[in-house]
Parts: structure tokens; sequence; C-alpha cells
């Protein structure tokens, strides 16, 4: 379970009509590039989800230098729950040149051996900048 917070405003009336899309609109949005704040943020939602799906794949794609004995950890304790939620919420980003550390406050319920456990830990993540985005670095 990956956490996130929706605000939905209070209004008078009736939303308003979005305006059509138009090449200029398009061209805007394209030539705005995301925040790091945002792609970070969306890394780390992918490291919860690629834990959550058991997913090897998914897990490399945000952390592409996964030693031969990380993935074999990986793999061990994917093997070893039946399913794991994992709720990850930013307390703060660091950004360092082209690192940067996140802060995260960590929730994990874990189905396994016909029980649930629920464990809470802070975790530190240190990403790097490449050239094609951010990816995990290490995870602490």
């Amino acid at each position: 379970m990956i956490s996130v917070r929706v605000v939905v405003p209070s209004s008078a009336g009736p939303a308003p009509l979005p305006r059509p899309e138009t090449s200029e609109r398009r061209e805007a949005a394209a030539a705005t590039p995301e925040s790091d704040d945002t792609v970070i943020r969306r890394v780390v939602a992918t490291y919860a989800r690629a834990i959550e799906a058991k997913d090897l794949a998914l897990f490399r794609s945000v952390k592409p230098n996964m030693t031969a004995d990380e993935q074999r950890r990986i793999e061990q304790g994917f093997r070893a729950v039946v399913s794991q939620q994992v709720s990850m919420n930013v307390i703060s980003i660091e950004p360092r040149g082209s690192d940067a550390l996140v802060h995260v406050r960590r929730r994990d319920t874990i189905q396994a051996g016909g029980r649930q456990q629920v464990t809470e830990s802070l975790q530190t993540i240190t990403l790097t900048r490449t050239v094609s985005g951010w990816v995990i670095r290490e995870i602490r």
C-alpha cells in the first residue's frame, strides 16, 4: 500500500470544463520539466511498489546498480513473504549537487507464515542524477 494524500478543494458551483488541448499548450507542457522533488518522490513510490509487487525488474529500474548479493537478498525476501504492503512517507529531501538524500518513514505490513507483522522504520535513501534521470544509489 502506497500512501497518497489527495486534497479536493471545496467549490460553490460545478467545476469548470477543461480547456481544449492545443499544440501550444502541449509544447509548453513538454518544455516545462518536472521538478527534481517530483521525480525523486516518484522514484521512492516506485521503490515501494516494486517491493509490494515482488517485481525485481521494477526494483532494478530505480536501483540499476544492484549487486548480485543485493539481488539474492531481495529475491529471498520476496520468497519469504506471502504479501507485503509498504507505506513510505517522505520526511525530507536534501539536494547535494548531483545527489539527494531522502529521509522516509516506512511502515511495512507483512503476511508470512500465517501471521501478520507490522514494522516501522526510518530510512535514508541516496539518489543520484544520471543521464536518464534520478536513480537509487544506496538504501540505509
